[in-house]
């Protein structure tokens, strides 16, 4: 209708220009059209906010798609502050699930920016966790501890809790303190199971998984990984699916369990096609040589230096020490696993200081 309307002005406009040869009443007819077409074309908040749940839809199953959702939204930054919030929130989520820490950081400072909006204050359990998940990546584990605790204090239900609790089951095995993990998972795992959360059981599945192989018992970390990359299938959660197939790869490595190595192989490497993570590409790469080496090849020197090198851009302490205790050592490459953050210190961030503050 509205199109019909402009067309009908343009026409309009036409005849009278040329029936009275009147510029000043064209150009003034002109304009009329042009501020009509530009602003059918501004969205109204409701489009936006359906907008916005299509890329809460998808965060989980294709973050790309959800990053893409929010980037068609025209003119974002002068929007009411609750929409920029949300927007921004969702963004730094899906680049986190992209495994891309820079992206994640530099939406993450524009939620904190939109603190006095509405909406923060709403979501403020989203944002606390998000922010603290995103310190664990980056090896900030005792300023993580302190920001998933205060996801926790903010938690307003049962499925909240299972997130917070595990996160700090997360940055308790990468701190490489399994005791405390593994009672952390158990606890979040009986949770999850009360919930009937299938995307909470998996993920907790394929930390479990972790510790597992962290003591040395693979074919528990086999079944744990296995029960995770099943159930993100079904849920669906492809970040989940991901990183679950490569752990099971792994463990498939070590146990020589050639059949399922092969019945899986081929979707976790099209999910890192997906996904082009640094990160997850170098997991893949070092997942390929060693399943090389069970076949009877020898890696020469280049390529043990290559593998020295993705080594580097693995973003998971926890998941080092995993390719080092399993993988390394056949393959004939010296790797050193990242320190982990012993202490508190610095980071260049102006929200870090208030999430472990904690007085929202």
């Amino acid at each position: 209708m509205i199109s019909g309307m402009l067309e009908n002005i343009r026409l309009t406009t036409l005849l009278r220009y040329r029936a009275k040869g009147g510029k000043a009443a064209a150009f003034s007819v002109l304009f009329f059209a042009s501020t009509l077409s530009f602003a059918t074309q501004q969205a109204n908040p409701d489009d936006l906010r359906y907008q916005l749940s299509r890329a809460e839809y998808f965060l989980y199953k294709a973050p790309k798609t959800a990053i893409e959702h929010i980037d068609a939204i025209a003119n974002l930054s002068e929007m009411e502050p609750d929409l920029q919030f949300q927007a921004n929130l969702l963004k730094a989520q899906a680049y986190l699930l992209l495994f891309k820490q820079d992206e994640a950081a530099e939406y993450l400072d524009k939620v904190f920016t939109l603190e006095k909006a509405p909406a923060f204050r709403e979501r403020i359990f989203s944002v606390l966790y998000t922010a603290s998940t995103w310190l664990r990546r980056t090896n900030h584990h005792e300023t993580t501890t302190k920001g998933y605790t205060c996801a926790l204090k903010h938690a307003s239900d049962s499925s909240q809790k299972l997130k917070a609790l595990n996160g700090l089951a997360n940055t308790a095995r990468e701190r490489n303190n399994l005791v405390v993990a593994n009672s952390l998972y158990l606890e979040a795992k009986e949770l999850a199971e009360r919930l009937d959360d299938s995307n909470a059981l998996a993920s907790i599945n394929n930390n479990l998984g972790v510790v597992a192989s962290d003591r040395g018992n693979r074919g528990d970390a086999q079944n744990f990984f296995k029960d995770a990359y099943m159930l993100f299938q079904l849920v669906p959660n492809k970040s989940g699916e991901l990183n679950s197939g490569l752990n099971l790869l792994v463990t498939m490595l070590v146990n020589k369990d050639e059949a399922m190595y092969a019945r899986i192989h081929s979707n976790v490497r099209a999910l890192v096609n997906e996904f082009q993570s640094t990160s997850r590409v170098a997991y893949l790469n070092w997942v390929e040589y060693g399943h090389a080496r069970l076949q009877g090849k020898k890696l020469t020197a280049n390529e043990k230096a290559f593998l020295a090198e993705e080594f580097k851009h693995l973003d998971d302490v926890g998941l080092q020490r995993m390719i080092k205790m399993y993988l390394a050592d056949d393959l004939g490459v010296t790797v050193a696993v990242s320190e982990v953050n012993p202490k508190m210190e610095k980071i260049d961030h102006a929200w870090v200081e208030a999430l472990v503050a904690c007085n929202w």
